[in-house]
C-alpha cells in the first residue's frame, strides 16, 4: 500500500511538471511607440523626427541619403554636411498634422532643417492618388540648398533640373519600391519630364530654365553645371539679397547673368549666351535704365521680356525711369500668388486673371510700377500699366 501511494505521488508530480513545461514561456515586455508619437532616427547625414508610419520614416531617410550622394556623384556638389570636423546632421521633421501638404527647408540654420507637413494618410499616396511627386520633392529641396538665383523662375528651374537628374540616380540605388506605396517614379519624377519640357516650355518659365540646363549638361556634362555653381558661390560681387513675396523677407541669391557667363567661360561655348537670351534669362551684369512708358508700350509678353533682359538682365532688379527698382511679384497667366503681394507702404496688390502681371518698387521715390491689370486696396480699384505713389496718379 505504501509503495502504491509513493507511485501515485510521483505520477502526480510528473504530470504537473509536463503541464508546466507545456505552458508558453513569458516574453519580455516590448515597449512600442504609440501611434502618432514622435520617433527619432538617425542615418549617416540626417536626424529625422517623425510620427509617420515607420515604413515612410525609413523611406524618407533612405531617399535623402541617396539624393545627397546623387548631387555629389553627378554634379560634384557636397551639399551637407560640410567637410569640417564636428559638423552636425541635417534635421528632418516629418509630421502628420492638419493643414496643407508642404515640404520646405531652412537653409540658413546650422544644421539646416527640412520640414514636411503631412495632412492625411492620402498625402502619402503616389501622385494622381492624393499624394505628390515624393522622390522629386525631396531631391528638389536639396536643389534649393545648392543655390538660389536673383530670378525666382530660373531658381525654381535650376532645382527642378537637378532634382530630375538625381531621381534617376536614386532609382538605381533604391530600386522601384523606394516609396512604400510604389509608383513609376522614374517616369513621373525623372529626366523624362526634362525632355517633355524641352518641347513645350514657354520662355521665362521654370520649365524653360530646367530644359535649358539639361541641354547644356547634355553637351558639356553635368559636372560643368556643378563647377559653375561652385565658382559662383565664391563670388561676393555676384551675390545679391532677393526679396521674397513675403514683405521684408530676403534670401541670398546669385546673378543669373553671372552664372551664364561662368558657363561660357568654362566651356568656351558662346552659344550658351544666346540660349539664355532666347529663353528670356539674363546675360547682362550691369543694368541700363528703361522707361515705364516703353515697358507699357510693348505689344506682348515676349517683347516685354526682351526689353527687360536686354537692359536689366533680370526682372528682379533694374533701373526704371533713371532709378533702381526691385520686383514685388510677377505672375504668369493663370498663376495665383502664394502670398498676397503688398507694397512696402501697405497697399494690397491683387493680380487679375489674364496676361502676365508684375510690380516693382522704387525705394528712392517710394513709387510702385504696375505692369498688367491689378486691383489695388485701398481703395479697391482696378488699375493697368500705371505708377502708384508720390508724384504719380492716385489709384482710381
Amino acid at each position: 500500500m505504501r509503495n502504491a501511494r509513493i507511485l501515485l505521488i510521483l505520477a502526480t508530480l510528473t504530470i504537473a511538471t509536463l503541464a508546466a513545461d507545456a505552458r508558453p514561456a513569458r516574453r519580455a515586455k516590448v515597449t512600442r511607440p504609440k501611434p502618432g508619437a514622435i520617433v527619432t532616427k538617425q542615418s549617416v547625414h540626417f536626424t529625422i523626427k517623425s510620427n509617420l508610419p515607420p515604413p515612410f520614416t525609413d523611406a524618407v531617410l533612405a531617399i535623402c541619403e541617396a539624393s545627397l550622394d546623387g548631387y555629389r556623384d553627378l554634379f560634384g556638389l557636397y551639399l551637407y554636411p560640410n567637410p569640417d570636423p564636428g559638423d552636425k546632421r541635417m534635421v528632418i521633421s516629418a509630421a502628420m498634422t492638419p493643414g496643407n501638404d508642404r515640404l520646405w527647408t531652412y537653409p540658413g540654420l546650422k544644421p539646416a532643417e527640412m520640414h514636411w507637413a503631412v495632412p492625411s494618410q492620402a498625402a502619402l499616396n503616389p501622385p494622381g492618388q492624393g499624394g505628390s511627386h515624393h522622390l522629386f520633392d525631396f531631391a528638389h529641396e536639396f536643389g534649393q540648398l545648392v543655390m538660389r538665383f536673383d530670378d525666382s523662375k530660373f531658381s525654381e528651374g535650376f532645382s527642378s533640373y537637378a532634382a530630375s537628374e538625381v531621381v534617376d540616380y536614386v532609382a538605381k540605388r533604391l530600386g522601384p519600391k523606394a516609396w512604400p506605396r510604389p509608383y513609376y517614379y522614374v517616369k513621373e519624377d525623372g529626366t523624362g519630364r526634362l525632355r517633355s519640357w524641352a518641347e513645350t516650355a514657354q520662355p521665362g518659365t521654370p520649365e524653360a530654365a530646367a530644359a535649358l540646363l539639361s541641354r547644356i549638361a547634355a553637351e558639356h556634362g553635368r559636372q560643368t553645371i556643378g563647377k559653375a555653381v561652385r565658382l559662383l558661390a565664391r563670388s561676393d560681387s555676384d551675390r545679391v539679397r532677393v526679396r521674397r513675396q513675403v514683405r521684408d523677407v530676403f534670401y541670398t541669391g546669385y546673378k543669373v547673368a553671372a552664372f551664364c557667363q561662368t558657363l561660357m567661360e568654362l566651356t568656351g561655348d558662346g552659344e550658351i549666351g544666346e540660349m539664355f537670351r532666347t529663353q528670356h534669362f539674363s546675360t547682362v551684369l550691369d543694368p541700363v535704365s528703361i522707361t515705364a512708358a516703353d515697358l507699357w508700350a510693348c505689344p506682348d509678353h515676349p517683347a516685354r521680356c526682351k526689353l527687360i533682359c536686354d537692359h536689366w538682365g533680370t526682372n528682379v532688379r533694374g533701373i526704371m525711369d533713371g532709378a533702381p527698382v526691385e520686383l514685388i511679384f510677377q505672375l504668369s497667366p493663370g498663376e495665383s500668388p502664394k502670398i498676397t503681394p503688398r507694397t512696402p507702404d501697405g497697399l494690397v496688390l491683387d493680380p487679375l486673371p489674364g496676361d502676365w502681371t508684375a510690380a516693382w518698387y522704387q525705394p528712392s521715390t517710394k513709387r510702385t510700377y504696375i505692369m498688367g491689370r491689378v486691383r489695388v486696396t485701398p481703395p479697391g480699384v482696378v488699375v493697368e500699366n500705371t505708377t502708384l505713389g508720390p508724384s504719380a496718379a492716385p489709384p482710381g
